[in-house]
């Protein structure tokens, strides 16, 4: 079981950061991103060893996991030897600095194993507990999103921006289901799925806020999540001039395991829901003990 490092506030201002660290920074996640995703594109469709976290059937683990986590910690950690690592599959280094990775190996391992194209490596640089720098490699969708503080966010290169609709009513949400008692976000999908045009479950909670990023999607709700799923995408979805806050309205922490993201048009409206519903205190207690 992974132990969490002390984390820091999200409210903690930040400073301005030198344009060529920043680059350094991004050069870094975006090497390593398609270094991984590069082992993952060659093993897609072939055998390989699948364990189970926790015991649940649902909550897959590969040998493909593990093997780029262990690529990818071992060369931020030549190149950032004062930086602090968190990855899914277990590494973990604290932040000396401020500043930590934040790694998903495979987002939407589930997906890789039966070889279903929505999946990710998102590699995320938080400095005091915020996103910074954000990278995510969908492999099979040969789609690279990249983004660092102040510079924009891009797919392959070409810059991107969140949708224009302006009402739910007219809006196309994603949302995704925890591992362990899913039935804790019915409610809100059904409440969605009709006063909106429709609800997508990808699978992968990094290429969800990338879609809200390039307005493939107009805004994404989740509970249950970790850091690893959302560091690296609330990075790109800010850059891209999305709106992120807990479902409660709060200002996002990455270690409060739910998330609202949305072009910032239509996240008032989504927001009174979760405000207004009775179900929410109790979901969002339920999702802590995940």
């Amino acid at each position: 079981m992974v132990h969490f490092p002390v984390t820091f506030s999200p409210i903690t201002p930040l400073p301005a950061f030198n344009k060529n660290d920043l680059k350094r920074f991004l050069t870094a996640a975006r090497t390593l991103a398609l270094k991984a995703g590069g082992i993952q594109k060659r093993a897609c469709g072939k055998k390989f060893k699948i364990d189970f976290k926790a015991g649940r059937s649902n909550d897959l683990v590969t040998e493909i996991d593990k093997k780029c986590e262990t690529i990818i910690v071992k060369e931020l950690s030549k190149m950032f030897p004062d930086h602090g690592i968190l990855g899914e599959e277990g590494s973990q280094r604290n932040a000396g600095q401020g500043f930590q990775w934040i790694i998903d190996p495979i987002d939407g391992t589930t997906n890789f194993a039966h070889s279903h194209p929505y999946f990710a490596v998102s590699i995320g640089l938080a400095y005091l507990g915020t996103p910074i720098v954000g990278v995510i490699y969908a492999p099979l969708l040969n789609e690279i999103y990249t983004a660092a503080q102040g510079q924009g966010a891009f797919l392959n290169n070409k810059p991107i921006k969140v949708s224009t609709t302006k009402t739910l009513q007219f809006s196309l949400l994603s949302t995704g289901f925890t591992y362990k008692r899913r039935g804790i976000n019915l409610p809100n999908f059904e409440h969605f799925l009709y006063n909106t045009q429709g609800i997508r479950r990808g699978g992968a909670a990094s290429i969800d806020l990338c879609y809200v990023a390039a307005g493939r999607i107009d805004g994404y709700w989740e509970l249950g999540l970790k850091p690893w799923d959302i560091t690296a995408g609330v990075c790109i979805l800010k850059e891209a001039g999305g709106r992120i806050t807990s479902m409660a309205g709060q200002k996002l922490d990455l270690y409060g395991r739910n998330i609202l993201a949305t072009n910032g048009k239509i996240h008032k409206e989504m927001l009174s829901f979760f405000k207004e519903a009775p179900e929410l205190p109790h979901e969002l207690e339920e999702a802590k003990t995940l």
